[in-house]
């Protein structure tokens, strides 16, 4: 029986099988013969907390769905407001994101505009569809920050790379897709989100799009971004690396730096030739773009 705050009937009595604390048996946590009191029960519930992540579904990837609106937003006013013509029928703000030779006087942040243009609604579809899983599997488990300075990182190495080796600038956002790509394959033995989206089909799949890129380029006559596409996957495969051992905590700057190098160079290097316009677009001639970039950067002074 119960008399005031006394509990005298011994079948009401719990004894906690972790310290030995008696305490009302409605007070206890758990099934007979393994009690806890509330103490020792505060405890287990924190221990299985401890190391609690929030599934990929409990964020939104708001960055990702961002990053393909303001694409589609370019694809609309490329393809369709201001279709007509060349570059040079597009209104300022439209030129100035492309990649072009003011790079060499240090606008290198056009690395990075470029990703945002498409040529062509399978060039645009193709990228979207990829983008869309791709940087939601990264953003949902690896957050926001990590996935814009993921993809904008390896992104802006992709298009650097692609302007220091091939001669020319690019568009599109499949450098910053392989980066994603490449990072999802460095974590694939360690993080079960990586490992279901790069599985061994999607990774056989990727190499074999990559060497299809670089024979269309060779010998299809038209101009892939290949460059762009391994300088993506090379420096998102490192971070990924990187990250695997944090323990080794200057592993991620340097791969980092790796990114950063690549931008830097862009603005010092150019190899290859390149058509240069001498009496307003009619007569091209071939120069060696590291000899032009010398006249064009003299004339600027």
């Amino acid at each position: 029986m119960v008399w005031g705050d006394r509990v005298t009937d011994p079948k009401l009595i719990a004894e906690c099988g972790a310290c030995g604390a008696q305490a009302p048996r409605g007070a206890m946590f758990g099934v007979e013969g393994d009690l806890r009191c509330d103490a020792c029960a505060a405890g287990v519930r924190q221990r299985l907390h401890v190391n609690y992540r929030p599934l990929p579904t409990e964020r939104t990837p708001r960055a990702t769905a961002l990053c393909l609106a303001i694409a589609l937003a370019l694809f609309v006013c490329t393809a369709f407001i201001w279709r007509a013509g060349t570059r040079d029928a597009q209104p300022a703000w439209i030129q100035a994101l492309y990649q072009d030779w003011s790079i060499w006087a240090g606008a290198v942040w056009k690395h990075v505009t470029s990703m945002f243009l498409h040529i062509g609604i399978v060039h645009m579809l193709f990228n979207g569809m990829a983008l869309w899983t791709l940087g939601r599997a990264v953003e949902s488990s690896w957050g926001t920050p990590a996935f814009l300075a993921l993809f904008l990182g390896t992104g802006m190495a992709g298009s650097a790379l692609e302007w220091i080796a091939s001669g020319a600038g690019s568009v599109g956002l499949s450098g910053g897709i392989c980066g994603l790509a490449g990072f999802l394959i460095a974590r694939r033995r360690d993080h079960p989100v990586a490992r279901a989206v790069m599985h061994d089909g999607n990774v056989r799949f990727l190499l074999g799009f990559l060497v299809v890129c670089v024979l269309i380029t060779e010998f299809g006559g038209f101009r892939i971004a290949n460059w762009a596409h391994g300088g993506g996957l090379l420096t998102g495969w490192l971070l990924g690396l990187a990250s695997r051992h944090a323990q080794r905590r200057a592993l991620l700057p340097a791969a980092a730096m790796l990114c950063a190098v690549f931008v830097v160079a862009s603005v010092f290097l150019a190899f290859g030739t390149t058509q240069v316009s001498f009496d307003g677009r009619k007569t091209w001639v071939i120069r060696d773009r590291q000899a032009f970039r010398a006249e064009w950067l003299a004339e600027r002074r």
